[in-house]
C-alpha cells in the first residue's frame, strides 16, 4: 500500500515541521511504515464546516498566489479546532479531477482520520501528514471527515463546474 507525505514527515507534533507538512504542495511517497489502521466511528457528533476560502471565488493575497498552480482550485474548510485542505485539479482524463487533501487540527496534520464520499463513496484513511488522495469525475461531491471528536460534515463541492 502506498502512502503520502506533503513535505518532509514531522519529527514530532508542532513547530516549523508541521507547519512545512501543511504549506508544500508536492506529493511524495511515503517511506514509513503503514500505521494500523484505527476504527473509525462515522456516528460520532456531527461538526458542520464552514467555507473558509476558495479560490474559485475569492482571490488570495499576492504571498499565497505563489502556491497555488494554475488551473488549480484551493479550499479550506474549518470545524472548530479542525481544518480540512483541499486542492482540485484536472487530470489527462475527460472529466477527470484529481483531489489532494489534507486535514489538520489545532493547525498541525491529523494522521488518523477517515474522509469519506458522504453519498455512499469510498473511505480514504488520512496519512502521517494527515494527507488523502482521490480521483473524481465532475459533478457535486459531499465529503465527511471522521475524527475522535465528531463528523467533520462538508458543503458540496462542485468539481469541474463552470466558475
Amino acid at each position: 500500500m502506498s502512502f503520502l507525505q506533503f513535505g518532509p514527515r514531522p519529527a514530532a507534533r508542532g513547530g516549523a515541521a508541521g507547519l512545512d507538512a501543511w504549506l508544500v504542495s508536492a506529493v511524495l511517497p511515503d517511506t514509513a511504515p503503514p500505521v494500523a489502521p484505527r476504527p473509525v466511528h462515522w456516528d460520532g457528533a456531527p461538526l458542520k464546516a464552514e467555507l473558509v476560502y476558495d479560490t474559485a471565488v475569492t482571490g488570495m493575497r499576492t504571498g499565497v498566489r505563489a502556491f497555488i498552480q494554475e488551473g488549480t482550485r484551493r479550499l479550506l474548510f474549518a470545524a472548530g479546532e479542525y481544518e480540512v485542505l483541499f486542492r482540485i485539479g484536472p487530470t489527462g482524463a475527460e472529466n477527470g479531477f484529481d483531489i489532494v487533501g489534507q486535514v489538520l487540527h489545532e493547525g498541525l496534520p491529523l494522521g488518523h482520520a477517515s474522509v469519506r464520499q458522504s453519498d455512499g463513496g469510498s473511505t480514504y484513511p488520512t496519512d502521517q501528514t494527515g494527507g488523502f488522495r482521490l480521483s473524481l469525475a465532475s459533478g457535486a461531491h459531499r465529503f465527511e471527515v471522521a475524527t475522535d471528536d465528531g463528523v467533520i460534515q462538508i458543503a458540496p463541492i462542485a468539481v469541474g463546474a463552470p466558475r
